[in-house]
Order: structure tokens, then sequence, then C-alpha cells
């Protein structure tokens, strides 16, 4: 009988609109958004109808073309494409753009213009079709020959989708882009100089050029002999002809020589490159190898940190006091190797065969990093002129229309463009996968993710379940309540109920991991998801360790052993304790934390077999108020006032609970309207010593590394968004003042104890004799006051001959009840004073004389 399977849930974990069950991050969009409103008018000394060059003032210029930016434009731009279909977050398909606006020679500027249509052309049924597009954003560029970059999306109708996508893949030009610009001019006015009104464009930084040094040869006929590894000439080298094998590398034993030659497969290198006998590194092509392979021995470096020193009379590449390559003598091989690393952005060096590697290979893991829109904030003009002379009456602006056209056609297999990314992944199959991020050789955390049909949505699971916080306090969410229970033999205990509200915990490192493993398996074409789900699963059940569950557990009677069915977003676990209980399980919790038991997922795998189920490995369910569910903080912007470039940001604490903060994740955008153009990982802070310290209502300036931001490419790009998730936020208070405040807020009776005070002199007074009452007729009365073992006075009472008897509350919170738990250990002090017409001296504090009798009998002391 085949399996009903339930409807998948999904909930969302790191969108800004769902982010009650993790850190709520701030989306700061202080990196200015550029959109051209551009009154340029460009001066010529006649009109540019023609397709020529113009020139005027010692300057070219001609009408500018418009193209989209290729997916491989040796930009330094990863992942911005120029014809990419996306989906919003309402579901609708949106095709999104990137132009351009050049001129193909170098040295001539384009025309300035005004204003820009761009209208896609393709043919249905009934003939073509027009579909405009709406302008997001111009983007100035810094190249001579490259005017602005133009950003531009349309929603594709549903009805209009299979012949839009028809008209793309078939090759007979219907299918296009017509780009309509207006270009304004005018010619100088007479009898003046002209002069640059515009600031001066800052000197661009150049970085010197250097050229690999590298012998080709064919990867595809790599083989392990023995120690060694051999190849054959690609291209001819002397004598050697093409076929010829060569030695490539030699290793000191056949283990060493397989590494290797699964390194060389994996990272697809066919060049060994050299600086000098001591450096060597591999290229792929012309590209640095990227990505990881398991089992490496690899050592990460910061690039921007890294220097060539004269140490020791050496020369050598070091990081901080680390040494990283040695030149010898010669510091002009330092140099050129310190450009290579630079030009192809290394960042990690691994060796094969350690000590006296046998093969050494440097690798990027990172992105290459982009440039903050500095300089240029508002667009480029074209040599706007001032007069120094009285102007003569100038001629009027006139405006040309130019217009250029795209053929769009484009391979119905091409993932950057029909956003088919997954189908570049191992198989079209959704399995779970287990990733595992270790750091000083311990486990740091672990994730598992599940790529599904849609390319922005990825299940995830959590990666531990935390006591919750609530976000006005900062409290946890345990509460306790206290109630009479009779036993089976009639007596009568007190029994505390807790009830422990249990949520989701998603570190911000294993999302990053997890992007980077994306990135990595899709050959850089997923850049960033912001739809991480929990779902992909059929049912959830939590299990409690064994040793809670046996009958001689800590816990009197026992915690709901096993929930079959849980909310995994958030859920309830309820235990029962006995007084003694409960002091026992405050002790274990309290000195290191418990992990209670895990929880399960029935993951959902869809396989071209159908849809088939398996159990996830166990998540720990954490009871600890030292590593409660992040506490909320605000996080707002610090900018660079009239520069609008945002400097840093404010950490705020809110809450009434102070806190620290173990660090930050930041993560940079480049986004329109919902589209994400490109992603940087690699920003950090600087002058701050994490963890931060918070009491509650202060506020904090963190700022961002410099270095980080100058190391950004030159190449454009505009980010308009960080992301900022606060992570390992922590009461910083004693779990102890924690507990007791969960204790102070249980609820139910908290009548448990009275004292009964009495003084049998007063209640005898009539039957006494008059012998027996002279020594006491002086006193009108007795005032007893009762301290708690910890010196504090709880209660006061006054004893006469009217009112000889009174009952004292001795527990008044179920902390009190929680010391006094035990009969034989209700200690207390108490000391009397006589109400007398003079003032009377307290007596000392005694001991009650019985911890074990509710009775407190007071004679006045004469």
């Amino acid at each position: 009988m085949p399996t009903t399977l339930k409807p998948t849930k999904t909930t969302g974990i790191f969108t800004s609109s769902k982010l009650n069950y993790a850190v709520n991050p701030a989306i700061m969009k202080n990196f200015r958004s550029i959109l051209t409103v551009n009154n340029a008018v460009n001066i010529l000394s006649e009109a540019p109808t023609a397709d020529k060059i113009y020139t005027y003032n010692g300057k070219n210029y001609a009408k500018p073309q418009f193209e989209l930016l290729s997916n491989d434009n040796n930009s330094g731009v990863p992942g911005q494409k120029g014809f990419q279909f996306t989906k919003d977050t309402e579901g609708n398909l949106r095709l999104n753009i990137i132009a351009k606006a050049f001129h193909p020679q170098k040295n001539v500027t384009p025309l300035d213009f005004k204003s820009i249509t761009v209208v896609l052309h393709y043919k249905n049924a009934s003939g073509i079709q027009k579909v405009h597009l709406q302008i997001i954003q111009i983007v100035p560029d810094k190249a001579t020959n490259v005017l602005k970059h133009i950003y531009a999306q349309t929603v594709i109708k549903e009805a209009d989708k299979e012949a839009v996508y028809k008209a793309l893949i078939t090759p007979d030009g219907s299918s296009k882009l017509i780009f309509t610009a207006d270009v304004w001019w005018q010619k100088p006015t007479p009898n003046s100089t002209p002069t640059r009104s515009a600031t001066p464009t800052p000197p661009r930084r150049t970085t010197p050029t250097v050229k690999d040094a590298c012998s080709i040869f064919d990867k595809n006929t790599i083989k392990i002999t023995g120690n060694s590894i051999t190849t054959t000439v690609k291209k001819r080298v002397g004598p050697m002809q093409i076929g010829t094998p060569v030695p490539l590398l030699k290793f000191r034993n056949p283990s060493d020589a397989k590494k290797a030659y699964l390194a060389l497969k994996h990272y697809k290198l066919d060049r060994k490159c050299n600086v000098g006998s001591t450096f060597t590194y591999f290229l792929s092509g012309n590209n640095a190898p990227t990505g990881k392979l398991r089992g490496e021995d690899a050592i990460e470096f910061t690039p921007s940190k890294l220097q060539v020193k004269f140490v020791q009379k050496r020369w050598k590449i070091v990081e901080g006091n680390r040494y990283l390559f040695d030149f010898g003598s010669n510091r002009n091989n330092a140099n050129k190797a310190f450009a290579i690393i630079k030009k192809h952005g290394f960042d990690t060096v691994c060796y094969i065969g350690r000590p006296n590697p046998g093969m050494t290979y440097l690798k990027r893991t990172k992105s290459q990093r982009m440039q903050l829109f500095h300089a240029v904030i508002q667009p480029r003009m074209l040599e706007a002129i001032r007069t120094t002379a009285q102007p003569a009456q100038p001629s009027k602006p006139q405006k040309i229309t130019v217009t250029s056209q795209q053929i769009l056609l484009f391979d119905k297999e091409d993932a950057t463009v029909f956003q088919g990314f997954f189908d570049a992944l191992e198989s079209n199959d959704f399995k779970w996968r287990k990733e595992t991020k270790i750091k000083h050789g311990e486990i740091e955390h672990s994730y598992y993710y599940r790529l599904t049909n849609d390319p922005n949505k990825v299940f995830f699971l959590p990666q531990v379940y935390r006591i919750g916080v609530n976000h006005k306090t900062g409290e946890p969410k345990m509460y306790l309540n206290l109630y009479e229970n009779e036993k089976d033999n009639g007596d009568k205990e007190y029994r505390i109920q807790m009830t422990m509200f249990i949520e989701p915990y998603y570190h911000p490192l294993a999302k990053k991991d997890l992007l980077l493993d994306l990135a990595d398996l899709s050959k850089g074409n997923i850049k960033y998801v912001e739809n991480l789900v929990l779902g992909g699963y059929q049912n959830v059940s939590f299990k409690i360790e064994d040793r809670f569950a046996q009958e001689n557990a800590l816990f009197s009677i026992k915690i709901t052993e096993e929930l079959q069915q849980i909310d995994p977003v958030g859920f309830t676990i309820t235990a029962d304790h006995s007084l003694e209980s409960f002091e026992a399980f405050k002790e274990e919790f309290l000195a290191n934390g418990i992990n209670i038991g895990k929880i399960f997922f029935d993951l959902e795998e869809e396989t071209e077999a159908g849809v088939t189920v398996k159990e996830s490995h166990p998540i720990n369910v954490e009871l600890n108020f030292e590593k409660l569910k992040n506490i909320p903080l605000t996080v707002e912007s610090i900018d660079g006032g009239t520069t609008g470039i945002l400097q840093g940001f404010y950490l705020k604490n809110q809450t009434p609970t102070p806190v620290t903060v173990e660090n930050v994740d930041l993560t940079l955008l480049a986004t329109n309207d919902n589209f994400i153009y490109d992603v940087d990982y690699e920003l950090h802070t600087k002058g701050v010593t994490w963890p931060l310290s918070l009491a509650p209502g202060d506020r904090e300036g963190i700022f961002i590394n410099q270095d980080d931001v100058d190391q950004l490419s030159d190449k454009n790009m505009v980010w308009t968004n960080m992301v900022c998730e606060p992570y390992g936020v922590r009461a910083a208070i004693d779990p102890e003042k924690i507990m007791a405040s969960v204790v102070d807020r249980a609820t139910g009776d908290t009548q448990q104890w009275t004292l009964n005070v009495s003084s049998p002199l007063f209640e005898n007074w009539d039957t006494c004799s008059e012998e027996e009452k002279t020594p006491y007729k002086k006193i009108m009365g007795v005032l007893v006051e009762i301290r708690n073992s910890q010196g504090e006075i709880i209660a006061s009472c006054e004893l006469n001959k009217a009112n000889p008897r009174q009952l004292i509350k001795m527990t008044n919170t179920v902390q009190q009840l929680l010391n006094t738990k035990k009969q034989d250990n209700r200690k207390y002090e108490f000391r009397q004073t006589n109400i007398t017409l003079t003032p009377s001296t307290p007596s000392e504090w005694e001991s009650s004389e019985n911890t074990s009798i509710e009775h407190l009998y007071i004679y006045p002391k004469v």
C-alpha cells in the first residue's frame, strides 16, 4: 500500500519579515542607490548626427552604443549578469538586464544622454510584441569609453512566459532589445575660454600588471607512475614534440602522488607556473583554482595583510609574524610573487607531502572583491562649460535621438539566464546534505540543507534547539507553577511544574558556510539565497535522554519521554518535580547546562524513483542559561554625513538585561527591487574587542574595517544593502540570578508554611495569681521579630493581653519554600522587645529550639 505523504511545511528563517525565530538582521540601505536625473548637454562644434568620432577641446567623442554586459565581461564583478530571469517575493517572473552605454574604441568618450528607454521585442502567434522595461538605476562608470551602466527590469506575465522563452531560444532574429536615448548638444559660446566646471576626477589607483611564467600540460593525460605524476606536452617546447610524456611532479610515496592527482583533476589544472625556484603555483587556463577539496593540507591567509619584508637577511612574504614564502636574497622575485598573489586573489596555500612537499599550490576560496562607490556619487557629465569672458548669445541646445538594438538568442540550457542553477549540480535529485565546520580540531557547527526546484529557496535545518527568550525583557521563556499534591497514603506535598518553550537556533556563520558551499557547487551561479526555509520534512519528533526517562530518573514524575510530533518552529517541554528533585535539577542545570534530548526530522528526498524519507541526524536540545536563543539587539547605521557612505553601525541593548555579544556577521549586497546582483561576504569590523559588553540601554558604535573597503575592486558596482547579524548574544549576569528571577515569577499558592507565635503568659493572664502577675504589670506587650537564615527580617508581630497569639507567613515566595523544603530544615531566628512606657532594649537574636515544630512560645523578659 503506497504511503500518503503529508504536505511539506515551509517556514521562513532568514527573510527579514520572518526573523522572529532568529536574530533580526537590520537591513541598512545607506550605500547610496543612484538613479540618474541627468541634465547634461554635450558641447561640440558640430551636430553629432553621423556615426563618426568628433574631437572637441582635445578629446574624442561619439554617439553612445548600447549592449548587455556579458556574463564573462572580465570586469572582476562575479555574478553580475546582463540578462537574467528571477522570481520576486510575490512569485512574479522578472526579467532583469544590465546594459552599458559605451564606445568600442578605448580613447573615445560616449556622448551623455538625458533619458533612455529599453523595449523588449519578441514574436508570438499574434506577431511582434513589445514590452517596456522600467529603468531602475543608472550608474556612472570610470572607464573612458564606458559612460554608464543601465539597470532595468520588467514583469513577464504568466500568459506570456512560454512565448518569451521560445522566442529567446529561436534563432530567427525577432527577439531583441531596442535602446533609445535622447542626446542633447549645443555649440560652444563664441569668444569664451572653455574650462572644466566639474570637480576633477581623482586619479585611478592602478595595479602594475605581472605576467605568469607557466608551462602548459595536457590535463587529460596526467597519470600516476609509481611515486610520480606524468603528463604529455601540449605546446611544443624546444625539441619536445606535442604528446611527448614528461614528468610533472615527484613524491616520496604513492599516497602523496594520488593526493596530487586528485588535486590536479579536481581543480582542472593545466598550467604549472614559477617565480624563481622557490615559488610555484598552478592555474586552470588563466584562472586561479577555486573551491575546496576534502583532506587538503591548507593554510589560509588574508591577502590584504600580506607584506614583503626583509627578515633575518632574507626577503619574505609575511602575514604579521607568520612567514609564508621565502625568496632568500632575491627581492625582485618576492615582489613579483606578491603581485601574482594579488592578481589572482590567492588566499590559501596548500601542500602535499610536508615537510619538503612534492607539490605546492595556491587557490582562492573567496570571491574577488568589489568597490564601494566612493568618488563617483553623482552621474558624470561631459565637459560642462563655463566662460571667463562675458558670453555672447549662446546657441540653443538641440536633441538627437540615438537608437541601437541587440539581438537576443540563448541556449535553453543557459543556467545564468533561465536560472536553471541546479541543473549544473550532480543530478536533478533533491537530496539532503550534511556539512560540518571544524575549527581547531573540534566541530564548530554542522548544517543540513536540501536544494529545491526553486533556485532561490533552500531547505535548511537549525543547528541546535534552545530555551527561547522574551524579546522585551531578555528573560528566558521558562515558567514554574507550584501546586499541592496528595500522595497515595493521603499525605500532602508541594510540587513544581516546570514549562520551557524551546525554539530553533540558526548560527549566522553556518548560514554563511552554506552560501559559500552553494556558490562552489554551482560554479559561482548561486551567489546568495534569501529564502532559507525550515521545510522538506514530513514529521518532527523529540526524544528525551535515557537518563531522564528511567524509573530512578532525576525527575520524580518523569518528563514527557517522547513527543512523536512537534512544531519545529517552537514547542514546549513540561516536567513535574518534587521540591527535592527540582533542587537537584537546578544544581546540574546551573553548573554546566543540560542536553535534555534530541530532535529528529523525517526528511523528504526527491529522486527519479520518487519521494523517499530518511531520518536526520539528531539535533541537540540544550537547556543552558548561558546559551539562550539570541537576545535581540537594535542595529542602527552610522553614515558618513554628506557622503552618504555607510561608516558602521550602532548595537543597542534595549532590554533590561546586560548582555555580551560574541561578534557580528556582515554581508554586503548589490540589490534592487529584491533582485540581488552580487554579494560580498568579506567585510569585518575594526577597533572592537570581542566579545562586547552592553549594559541595559547602552549603545556601542562599531566601524567597518577600512582595509576591507579599500580592497574592493576598482570595477563599477553600487552596494545598496548591508545585512548585520549579531550572534552569541547572551545575558551577562550570573545564571543563578536568572534562575532566581524565574523562580520569583512562579505562580501558585505561596502561603505554604506559617509559624504560630504565642505568649502563654498573656493567654492565661486572667487565671494567674497576683504574685505571678506582679513582675509583668509594667509590660503592655511584646514585639516579636523573625528573620531567616540569610539574615533578612521577614515578619514581626505584637503580642499582648488582647491578642496573645499571631500567625506569621514564613514563606511568601517559591524561593523561600525551596529554602525550607524539608521540615527539619526550617531554620529561623527571633528576638523580642518589651513594650513599656520607658523604651526597652531588644533582646539578642535567638535560634528556634526545634526546627520541626511550627510553634514559637514567647515569655516576656523582666
